[in-house]
């Protein structure tokens, strides 16, 4: 009985060093570099097949779920980092479905949860969301996750993974009457420039495909407060855009 008394005994910190980036691949921290590090992938090799983003990355959440299910001491103490971070772009059904359908169905669970009143005390808690928006289902789950993204209130960074870009026009629509004022880190492919216009107080914004020339169009009519970018192929003309006044 003394081991698990000592465990819930641990300090904070202890818990925040023990699933920090110092041991787990965490999408988004400092030590993977996101939002760096999916700017390193093979560009045509991802687009292609999206699910070779590494599978370790699942660990840390997986880890906290399993720990927090444990008893109602650890979750307790696990519950804000388990819900900090929100993904839904790995497959991990080893072939039951497919890879479009998985990331899909996990997007349109965790949507439907975090948009319920009764759920609001952990929506509060999301602060980052990374996800690839497969064509599955794409007619329900692009408006189910413009309203989740408007119902995260603490929202700062947001990672998509993968568009294909004929639904582009499917995402801008969702997110036509939508805004998300706390987002201050984006990165995301050049279909998703309906989501940037979303976000008119980016200050970090990377592009995961080298021709995101509307992608750059909308930065600079809905972005005015981008401190950096990534991604993008600058040329002279879009330099002078970016130093036009807003």
């Amino acid at each position: 009985m003394e081991t698990p008394s000592s465990v819930l005994q641990l300090p904070t910190e202890i818990w925040l060093q023990i699933f920090s980036d110092s041991n787990f691949l965490i999408l988004g921290s400092e030590r993977d570099g996101v939002p760096r590090s999916l700017l390193l992938l093979d560009r045509g090799k991802f687009a292609s097949s999206p699910k070779t983003v590494p599978l370790a990355y699942l660990e840390r959440q997986e880890a906290l779920r399993t720990l927090s299910q444990t008893c109602r001491a650890l979750r307790a103490i696990l519950f804000t980092l388990l819900w900090e971070r929100v993904q839904a772009c790995f497959d991990s059904k080893n072939g039951q479905t497919t890879w479009h359908a998985n990331v899909a169905n996990v997007l349109l669970r965790s949507c439907k949860a975090l948009v319920k009143t009764e759920n609001l005390f952990i929506a509060r808690h999301v602060r980052v969301v990374s996800v690839s928006l497969s064509w599955h289902k794409i007619a329900v789950v692009a408006p189910l996750f413009a309203q989740c993204l408007e119902a995260l209130p603490n929202l700062d960074t947001l990672h998509i993974l993968y568009l294909e870009s004929k639904w582009a026009g499917t995402i801008d629509t969702a997110f036509a009457d939508k805004e998300l004022p706390g987002v201050r880190t984006i990165i995301l492919p050049r279909g998703a420039y309906g989501i940037l216009a979303a976000c008119p107080n980016a200050h970090d914004v990377s592009c995961t495909d080298e021709r995101g020339t509307q992608l750059f169009d909308t930065l600079v009519e809905c972005c005015s407060e981008v401190e950096r970018l990534q991604g993008f192929q600058l040329t002279t003309v879009k330099l002078k855009s970016l130093s036009k006044p807003y």
